[in-house]
């Protein structure tokens, strides 16, 4: 962008064009074969009470077991220790695939749900569950923690203090590293 008395003006598609790049960002991807996997068993009893013959019950219990994730291979992910301020290795050191986490096998929760005929032609409805679930990274059913982390996948950003000096040209954008 292009200074002018009392700030910058322009477009920051004309500076792309004209190859002045003020910030540059990516993620390289060290290991395309890396993958995790995560377990997941549930549970479920339930049963009806039909208290009267407009009023119906229904309860039950849901036991859900969530192992941990681990990834197919020494080196294939990383679990941050914000403790110790690292990154242990997935199979490296000692570290087990799945981090050496445990199975949390107290994940009970109980399910509750009535039916109500308020008219001939007219049912009321309501149910209640209690969910449970790990804490992960861009979500946990198909959480990718593992392997959206050191040393799979890392973060690139440079950016310059001022909007209108280039950090990079397209002729000197860096290529991407490659690990050792």
């Amino acid at each position: 962008m292009r200074e002018r008395p009392g700030g910058p003006f322009g477009s920051g598609l004309v500076s792309v064009l004209e190859g002045q790049i003020a910030e540059f960002q990516r993620f390289d991807v060290y290991n395309s074969n890396a993958a995790n996997r995560q377990k997941r068993l549930a549970f479920y009893a339930q049963d009806t009470w039909r208290v009267t013959p407009k009023l119906t019950l229904d309860y039950g219990v849901r036991w859900d077991i969530i192992f941990p994730e681990t990834v197919n291979g020494a080196g294939n992910g990383g679990f941050t220790d914000l403790t110790a301020g690292i990154i242990r290795v997935a199979g490296v050191g000692g570290i087990p695939t799945n981090g050496g986490e445990n199975i949390d096998l107290t994940d009970v929760g109980g399910r509750f749900g009535f039916a109500y005929q308020a008219k001939p032609r007219t049912v009321l409805r309501g149910a209640f569950g209690q969910v449970f679930d790990d804490v992960g990274f861009f979500g946990t059913i198909f959480g990718s923690s593992l392997t959206q982390n050191v040393p799979v996948v890392t973060q690139e950003s440079v950016g310059s203090a001022s909007a209108t000096t280039p950090i990079y040209s397209y002729t000197s954008i860096p290529g991407k590293r490659h690990s050792s």
